[in-house]
């Protein structure tokens, strides 16, 4: 589609110039009504080829800017990548790469953010937040909520005595 505005753009002015080159022969050879008539189709022709070229561009423009929104809009509300596909001009093709790029950042923060970066559980506002939407999706349905917490008695010595990293691997396989 790019391509073919991109034709009519060019071709517009060739056209246009043709007509302004042929217009004066076919008014040295016409009368003056006749001669108005080619002057009035001449600037109709020009009006008729920016107004065509300047329609499509719009509405390819609109059409992709249209396409990389709703992009953007689903990465809020979707818990799935979204990746955008890096076709069309190369200010698009620079553009959808910067998106993509941007989205595995975000996925990436938002990890970091929600979830414990040695077990990989969530972390405490995580798990607040979600207990609260699961009461009161229960409360709504009228269903029951069961909770459990669970402690590590006894935790401080497997640290002690067999070091931090033991510690972490015991953390990591209750986790699991």
């Amino acid at each position: 589609m790019l391509r073919f505005a991109r034709l009519l753009a060019f071709a517009s002015p060739i056209v246009i110039a043709s007509l302004v080159l042929v217009a004066p022969i076919a008014i040295g050879r016409a009368g003056p009504q006749q001669s108005a008539a080619v002057l009035a189709l001449a600037g109709l022709a020009l009006g008729a080829g920016i107004t065509g070229t300047a329609l499509v561009c719009w509405l390819y423009i609109g059409r992709r800017f249209n396409r990389m929104a709703h992009a953007l809009e689903s990465t809020f509300s979707s818990d799935a990548q979204v990746r955008m596909s890096d076709t069309g001009i190369p200010g698009e093709r620079r553009l959808a790469r910067a998106f993509n790029a941007s989205v595995g950042t975000f996925v990436q923060i938002e990890a970091r953010a929600t979830h414990d970066r040695l077990t990989g559980v969530a972390n405490r506002e995580t798990v607040l937040t979600t207990l609260s939407s699961e009461v009161e999706r229960a409360t709504r349905h009228h269903k029951a909520l069961s909770l459990a917490f669970i402690d590590i008695d006894r935790f401080k010595p497997i640290n002690d005595t067999y070091g931090h990293n033991s510690g972490d691997a015991v953390l990591r396989q209750i986790a699991a």
